[in-house]
This record gives structure tokens, sequence and C-alpha cells, in this order.
């Protein structure tokens, strides 16, 4: 297929060593699934993928099995319990069919164990305006049905501190996190002018938050979530719902819906996105699939497509995760697998047309190259 276009103008960094790309085929992991949000997995003991995927309602749960080339094998609907509703929402306020709703995505997910699943959620809010936060649920039964823990981060400002005033939050996007020193770091996007920004603002940057691992799963057991803390003028020390924070020099793509990994064999992390943006740079977004990485998880490389679409084609690339090939999900090899979602762009259950889950191989070789 060919390649859309040139991402050189729009995806330029701070200066930092990427490593070169090697792109094998393209291949169909599951067709005809409906979602709206990254699918991400946790690797079990016995070599399979577990991946939870969905739209706000209901979310799937898909088995897949051993191999690089890996594919659905089946999949079956997900639980979600113990969500209360701000205060006066009505209730339940889970549903899309009335005006004031929250709704909740899978944003990601962390294996505690064979049984525990720690989930990163995505909340929506739509009663005053428009505000949006990142939480916590936990699973301790294989990932089949997930309990509610509590609200990890927020936007600067108005928007991020209250969830009953009338406030119109940017989108943070997905919950792109590495685990460095015994952290969970948390990549997102967050508002520049705090309270100032619509839904599909421009004006929005890179941020990123941290937690003690040990920390965030012991409070998770209890259904409760520990103190989350934003990057800001070199020091962690800004609350993760309302705080500051200092913008990282990764440039935002596609609201952030994506996924994060550490590269063992270059002992860097990578994140990867969809592009573009429904404001300034709506041409491009979700036509390509993009990669940055970072030796110190701060300061990232440009951006490196790995696949995309022609401008001119109605189809799209979105909601991309990183799966490795390794035991642990969390850490990939010389060679990982990108997966994402491929719309048609025909008229689907979901706007733009999920049509199929797909994946592409992705080899990383050292380069002494500074880009």
């Amino acid at each position: 297929m060919k390649q859309a276009f040139a991402l050189t103008t729009i995806l330029r960094g701070a200066e930092a060593t990427a490593p070169k790309l090697t792109l094998g085929k393209e291949w169909i992991v599951e067709s005809n699934i409906v979602t709206d949000a990254a699918a991400t997995a946790v690797r079990k003991q016995n070599g399979d993928l577990n991946i939870w995927a969905g739209n706000r309602k209901a979310w799937k749960f898909l088995t897949m099995g051993k191999g690089e080339h890996f594919n659905a094998r089946n999949y079956s609907e997900v639980e979600f319990k113990g969500y209360s509703c701000p205060d006066g929402y009505p209730s339940p306020c889970l549903s899309k069919k009335i005006p004031a709703n929250v709704g909740v995505w899978p944003a990601n997910v962390y294996k505690i164990s064979e049984d525990e699943i720690l989930m990163f959620n995505h909340l929506e809010f739509r009663k005053h305006n428009w505000n949006v936060r990142l939480g916590l649920s936990y699973s301790n039964d294989g990932g089949k049905t997930f309990h509610w823990a509590g609200y990890i981060l927020g936007p600067a400002g108005k928007c991020g501190k209250t969830l009953t005033e009338n406030c119109t939050s940017s989108n943070m996007g997905l919950a792109n996190y590495i685990i460095k020193d015994g952290y969970f770091q948390v990549y997102y996007q967050d508002q520049v002018l705090p309270d100032k920004q619509p839904a599909a603002g421009d004006g929005t940057q890179v941020a990123v938050a941290r937690a003690k691992l040990a920390d965030v799963v012991a409070a998770a057991k209890q259904l409760k979530v520990t103190p989350w803390f934003k990057y800001h003028e070199g020091s962690w020390t800004e609350p993760g719902i309302g705080g500051n924070f200092t913008p990282l020099n990764l440039k935002p793509q596609g609201y952030m819906h994506g996924d994060a990994i550490y590269v063992q064999p270059l002992n860097q992390y990578a994140i990867v996105a969809q592009t573009g943006d429904k404001g300034a740079d709506h041409k491009h977004w979700r036509k390509a699939i993009v990669l940055s990485f970072s030796a110190d998880g701060l300061t990232w490389s440009d951006w490196q497509q790995v696949h995309a679409q022609p401008l001119a084609n109605a189809a799209t690339n979105c909601y991309p995760s990183l799966v490795s090939y390794g035991p642990d999900n969390e850490v990939a090899g010389n060679s990982f697998a990108v997966m994402y979602n491929y719309r048609d762009g025909k008229k689907a259950p979901v706007d733009g047309g999920d049509t199929e889950l797909r994946a592409v191989e992705v080899t990383v070789t050292p380069s002494t190259v500074v880009v």
C-alpha cells in the first residue's frame, strides 16, 4: 500500500537518539469488531494473550493464541461494577441514551497476577458541558469483571477540580504508561490554558504523572486509589487531579490515544499514537500510526511513522497499542507488534466504521544518528 504523506513537518520533537524501524507485513487480528478505544493486552503464563477492548459499553475480553502473528480465538463481554455517579447526575448515569451521562472506556491494563488485572479507565462527563478524568478499576477473576477503584488524573485548573460545575476540558486521551524505577508513569494530554480548551482543542500538550506501583496495586485491591503527582518544573509534586504540569517535548498526536512499553535491547521506552487532531490538524486525524522513543521518560525523539492510510482514502488507522512477543507485555524485545483499529470509513456501529483489528510487526535497530 502506498504510504500517504510525509509527517516531517508536524511531528518534530527535541533532539534524541531514536532507533531505525523495519516494518513487517500487516495482518488481521480480528475482523468485524466494534471498539472505540485501544485494545491492550497482558500475557498469560501459558503464552496466550488476554486483550481488553470496546467502547463505552460493552467492553470485550479477547483471548489470543501463541505466536508472533497472533489472532483472536474467542471473546466475551466484560462486566463493570461499583461506579458511583457524580453528585447531580442521574442514576444510572452510564447510559449514552440520557443527555447527562458518564462514559467509561478501557484505557490500558496491567497484570498483577494470573487472576488480578488492573485497568486504567478513560472517563467523559456530559452534564456540565464536557469534562474528563483517568481512573482505575480492579479485577480478581482474570478480567471478566472489573470493580471501580477511583479517579487518579484530571486536567489542570478548574476542570480538574470539579465534576459538578460548568466546565469544558481538553481530551486527556488514554493511559500510556511505562514502569520506571518502581513507579507507574502515565503519559496523557493536558490543558495548556486551563478551563479554556474545548473537547477537541488545539492548545494541549503532553504531560506525565506518576505513582509508586506497589502503592497503586495495594490500594486497588481494596478498591481505593493512592495519590498521583504530575511532573512540573523538575519535580513530581503537583496533584494528579487539577495540578499544574510542565509540557514534555513530545508533540501531542491524536489526543494521545495510544500505549507505551519498555524496549529492553535499546534500554529505551516507546510510545505509540494515532496522528492528527480534530482541530487544526484535522486532515491527518487518525491517518497514521507513529512511534517515539525515550531513554529517560522525559525527553522524547521525533515521531516515526509505522503505518498510514492515504489522505484521499476515507479509511483510518486509530487507537494503537503495543504487544510484546515475550512473557511480559510491558517489556519488548527487538521485534514487537503494533496493533490498531482499521476503520474503512463506511457507516458502521461506531462513527467511522470499525471493521478490523490489525497489527504490523516492528523491528528496532539501535542508531547513533541524532534525529
